[in-house]
């Protein structure tokens, strides 16, 4: 993140708008974009995508390249040449500072005399100190200057006001207490509230995030989270993975797969004598808001129950978007469904594509092993062909060069 923020913050520096010049937008998403989506719910920005929490240096260069911006969409000087601002220029910091007394003549008379009548007290007691004792330290008073809080405010406007509005109306609803009970009224109130708090800015959304009623409604979208992340007909579970990983507004969706003849052959050769491949599913998410396709940014955390019957070793099977078959090896947990004790094979998924469940009798291991080796092999193979294709370039550059000398 720290990258877009230096661009953002040289862009802006040279007149440039991060948000429209072509040459720094791709796919529809610009630089402002780009930082934008590292940025942490509840205040801060994360160093990667793989982070799940908020880093000091990510979140200073993040907060610093917003006001870069926010300083060129309103026409002010660049972020480093503030001389354009009588005051430091706020946007969404308050700076409090203890403010300094006035000196009082009177109170410094008072002050005077106290600490006169002190030291002659102090001198008398000393005459009067009984042999062998030690004077206590007395206590000495030192007056400190508060160097001031900073405090994040959001920034509190109309927009911002019509959002903590429509939050506020979602936890007062009188909702269930089991998401899987919301009726359809109450998850359009709750999705449309989250519609127009992803449309404030950032600072404005500090300001929602800053209200009473923002922890409330976070614990009700939790929940109706954990119901949009779990397939009930295929027990595919996927609660497990944090907010930042699966946004609560993002829906699995699990369809059964059925496997092409060649691919089952393969995979049975693989899996060897006894193994088999027991279900297969076609794993993709859209997105509760607009119904939009959405796609995972970082690994996914996937839980598929083993079938009763599977005895043997389990394992999770990935066909990718090319055809490739991998295999995972997984760890198996025990979890309460429905008050029922059942098994499940948890393992990470990095893109999503058909995934189902096999066990094999033989050893996960040397399967494990034999996929690395080929995978390894391939590369190699990749990196010899590109040196071919080099080496083949370089000798008719060579030629040609050589002709022309000879010409």
């Amino acid at each position: 993140s720290e990258s877009a923020s230096q661009a953002i913050v040289a862009l802006t520096s040279l007149g440039i708008d991060p948000t429209k010049d072509k040459r720094f937008v791709k796919n529809g998403k610009n630089a402002v974009d780009s930082l934008l989506s590292f940025y942490v719910q509840g205040g801060g920005f994360k160093h990667v995508d793989s982070n799940y929490k908020y880093n000091g240096l990510a979140s200073m260069q993040g907060y610093y390249a917003l006001v870069s911006y926010y300083r060129f969409k309103d026409g002010k000087n660049p972020l480093y040449d503030m001389t354009d601002a009588e005051e430091a220029y706020k946007i969404d910091v308050d700076y409090d500072e203890e403010e300094e007394q006035k000196p009082d003549p009177e109170k410094e008379d008072k002050d005077k005399q106290d600490n006169k009548d002190k030291k002659d007290n102090n001198k008398e007691d000393k005459n009067k100190q009984p042999a062998g004792e030690t004077k206590a330290a007395g206590t000495t008073k030192s007056l400190t200057k508060s160097a001031g809080l900073i405090k994040l405010n959001g920034k509190m406007t109309k927009e911002a006001k019509a959002s903590i509005s429509l939050i506020e109306a979602v936890v007062k609803r009188d909702l269930p207490k089991n998401a899987a009970k919301y009726s359809k009224e109450d998850i359009k109130a709750i999705e449309d509230a989250y519609k127009e708090y992803m449309k404030l800015t950032p600072a404005e959304q500090l300001a929602v995030e800053k209200d009473k009623n923002w922890k409330p409604y976070c614990a009700i979208t939790s929940k109706l989270g954990k119901l949009y992340h779990k397939d009930k007909k295929s027990g595919i579970d996927l609660t497990k993975n944090q907010e930042t990983v699966l946004p609560w507004y993002i829906k699995l969706v699990v369809e059964p797969k059925d496997i092409e003849a060649e691919q089952a052959e393969k995979i049975a050769s693989i899996l060897g004598e006894g193994g088999q491949l027991f279900s297969l599913y076609d794993i993709h998410f859209v997105s509760s808001l607009d119904g939009s396709e959405w796609t995972p940014k970082q690994i996914v955390t996937v839980q598929i129950p083993i079938p009763e019957e599977l005895s043997d070793n389990p394992l999770a099977v990935h066909i990718t978007d090319k055809g490739k078959i991998e295999f995972i090896k997984g760890e198996t947990i025990e979890k309460t469904v429905a008050g029922e004790e059942v098994q499940l094979l948890e393992f990470a998924a990095a893109d999503f594509s058909p995934y189902g469940i096999a066990g094999m009798k033989g050893s996960i291991s040397d399967l494990m092993q034999t996929q690395e080796k080929e995978e390894k092999g391939y590369l190699l193979w990749i990196c010899i062909g590109a040196g071919a294709v080099l080496a083949l370039a370089g000798l008719v550059i060579a030629r040609r060069k050589l002709a022309a000398d000879e010409e």
